[in-house]
């Protein structure tokens, strides 16, 4: 068995199906899949929010607010007891020098930003049992489908962060092509 856990950053439920929103390659995928009508983030942003998924437990047990900080030793995650049964274990985040630096047991592998590292682990495990994490990025503001640096992505988020009020439907229709983007193109060659 294979455990795949793709996190899409900021994407709302009313944008996939069937839950209103109509990106057709996740049809299927939600035809043949457990769909939660109700799903409540731990918290409102990615480390407290991570951190819950991969421990069941609220952040605010965990203490977690900053991404260098490490998960609580005692606590088991995800990670460990998979890796404890002796499954490979990977994770891919969005920046590997900051989400999961502080957390060994989650065998950063590359960025989630490089589909063909990523592609090329999950090929090199076709095989057995494993475990893998991807934390999918680029669903967040600024919406930008390419490798950055994370200063140059704080950068772009202020901006588009900055102009929304004036420019809402264009961020809107930026915020919707990364969602298709995802959905139609990147999660189908994951998935397979």
């Amino acid at each position: 068995m294979r455990v795949l856990l793709v996190v899409a950053d900021s994407v709302r439920a009313d944008r996939l199906p069937p839950h209103g929103g109509a990106p057709e390659a996740m049809t299927d995928l939600a035809a043949e899949s457990a769909v939660f009508d109700t799903c409540i983030a731990a918290a409102p942003w990615t480390v407290p929010s991570l951190a819950g998924m991969l421990t069941g437990l609220e952040p605010h047990r965990l203490g977690l607010v900053k991404w260098e900080q490490p998960f609580p030793p005692e606590i088991p995650t995800l990670f460990r007891v998979f890796s404890e049964a002796g499954w490979p274990v990977a994770s891919f985040p969005f920046d590997p020098g900051h989400l999961f630096v502080s957390c060994p047991e989650a065998g950063v592998v590359g960025a989630s930003q490089d589909t063909g590292a990523m592609l090329a682990w999950f090929r090199e495990h076709r095989r057995g049992s494993w475990f893998a994490l991807v934390h999918w990025w680029w669903t967040h503001a600024p919406y930008v489908e390419r490798k950055m640096p994370l200063r140059s992505w704080n950068m772009l988020v202020r901006g588009t962060l900055a102009q929304l009020p004036e420019r809402r439907a264009a961020v809107v229709a930026l915020y919707d092509a990364a969602v298709r983007s995802f959905a139609g193109r990147w999660l189908p060659r994951i998935v397979e």
